[in-house]
């Protein structure tokens, strides 16, 4: 988590903000896999149409992005996953319990096996759109609004998408290949540590927390470190969500001067980017919460 706190005290902007991936790192693997597994199962077994959504033309490459994980996973950590081909199941030693390869949807398979959030985004009709996805862990957003629809739909309600990064984004799917993928990261502050948030923040009700309350520990910096790679054989684009969610309290510990840096983008955020985050009833409380707090020395 250290190395993903994306704050540096300049105002949140809608922007890209790609680097190269090495597919070495395409998966990242951690303590909190088994908790967070064991949420993907009870979701999957109690809200499957809410995580799980597909259209036909998204087949093909959720069963290439199976395909590319069944062969990773075993490679690159060989003490977590064992691939078993003569019954196509995939034993996960950490948890010893396996996997049926073929007993769903390819992308619903392939979800079971990651602490990534996967979605598949095809070429349609000229627009890259959303055809196959787990999504489990969403951060305020419902899947079944976003599935089959385009790049410029699904960021319909971000404020500045379109005129700022809405051609570019388009454009920079168009130039993603096989052997250069991407990745980024996207971060928000919410009031609740839920992996699974596919509400909208409750900014009619006012503030969440109230005043004088503890928000270093009733607040969340939540990051996403996204990947993107054109699969080699359908074309299409893996786009994988992996999510970390950590107290407020723990940003300054996991990287010095995380507090000031956060408060100084809170401050320089526009007014629009604030509603829409839902962070308008606390972001003055949580700037002054952050500029309070001692700095830590190294």
């Amino acid at each position: 988590m250290s190395r993903y706190i994306p704050v540096d005290g300049r105002a949140l902007r809608v922007s890209l903000g790609t680097r190269p991936l090495d597919l070495h790192d395409w998966i990242e693997i951690d303590e909190h896999r088994p908790t967070e597994m064991a949420r993907k199962q009870e979701l999957l077994a109690s809200r499957h149409d809410e995580v799980v959504a597909t259209i036909p033309r998204g087949e093909a490459a959720a069963q290439e992005v199976l395909d590319l994980l069944i062969e990773f996973l075993p490679k690159q950590f060989p003490n977590v996953y064992r691939y078993e081909p003569q019954s196509h199941r995939m034993h996960d030693l950490q948890r010893d319990i396996d996997v049926d390869l073929t007993a769903a949807h390819p992308i619903d398979v392939a979800g079971q096996l990651v602490q990534e959030d996967l979605c598949v985004m095809s070429r349609l009709d000229n627009a890259w759109t959303l055809t196959a996805a787990s999504l489990c862990f969403p951060s305020r957003w419902r899947l079944s609004d976003k599935i089959g629809r385009d790049l410029m739909q699904i960021h319909g309600p971000v404020p500045f998408y379109a005129e700022r990064i809405g051609s570019a984004t388009d454009s920079f799917f168009d130039r993603l290949t096989p052997d250069r993928p991407m990745w980024r990261l996207n971060w928000t502050v919410l009031d609740d540590a839920e992996l699974f948030q596919p509400d909208s923040p409750r900014r009619e009700h006012g503030p969440v927390v109230t005043s004088g309350s503890d928000l270093g520990s009733t607040l969340f910096f939540r990051v996403e470190r996204q990947t993107l790679r054109t699969l080699p054989v359908t074309g299409d684009v893996l786009f994988t969500i992996r999510t970390y969610v950590e107290p407020l309290r723990e940003l300054e510990r996991l990287r010095p001067g995380s507090w000031k840096d956060l408060a100084d983008t809170l401050d320089a955020t526009p007014q629009p980017t604030i509603d829409y985050k839902g962070w308008a009833p606390l972001v003055a409380e949580m700037i002054t919460w952050l500029r309070e707090q001692p700095a830590t020395t190294c």
